[in-house]
């Protein structure tokens, strides 16, 4: 084959997983994402209302066995440390971008939707601060559930907003663990 044929037909690329920052198309629904954000911020809202004052009734789990309550608390602490760090990290990268671009640097190149992962890390870390296993329990699941939810309408959205460009990075990034 001769040099011209070559550069005419070059070789396809295989699927970049190199960042990817790509301006939004005119289309999508901004108003449907926002109903999304407002209907999970009130889920929140109304599950830490229930749960914050049952779990003043709940008993640690600790107490009654060896493990002190204070290595639990501890270790809850650690993890809404990890949550505040974690979350400010992603903002770095996403803060004024969120509606105008697909971010995929910095903890957005390790898994979709860090933020929300970081979130439960940090649910977790106030219920194990509680000291009791059902509250850790409690609030990690239920944050989690509300973020399982949310996750699924933004993709369908990010998706539709940013087309091949949110598919491909959908398809090279995990949803929640690098």
């Amino acid at each position: 084959m001769n040099e011209t044929a070559l550069l005419d037909h070059p070789a396809p690329l295989p699927p970049a997983r190199a960042p990817i920052v790509t301006d939004a198309p005119a289309q999508g629904s901004p108003g449907a994402l926002s109903r999304v954000q407002k209907r999970r911020k009130r889920w929140l809202v109304g599950a830490l209302l229930l749960l914050v004052p049952l779990s003043a009734l709940v008993k640690p789990y600790w107490e009654t066995q060896e493990m002190s309550i204070n290595a639990v608390s501890v270790l809850g602490l650690v993890l809404l440390g990890l949550a505040v760090l974690g979350r400010c990290w992603c903002t770095l990268y996403i803060g004024a971008h969120k509606k105008e671009q697909l971010v995929t640097t910095g903890p957005y190149s390790l898994c979709r939707n860090p933020l929300y992962l970081f979130s439960c890390i940090g649910a977790l870390g106030i219920g194990l601060f509680s000291g009791s296993m059902l509250v850790a329990a409690a609030f990690g699941l239920l944050v989690a559930l509300v973020f399982i939810r949310v996750a699924r309408l933004e993709e369908a959205h990010l998706a539709q907003r940013f087309g091949p460009a949110y598919l491909r990075y959908q398809h090279n990034t995990p949803r929640w663990w690098p």
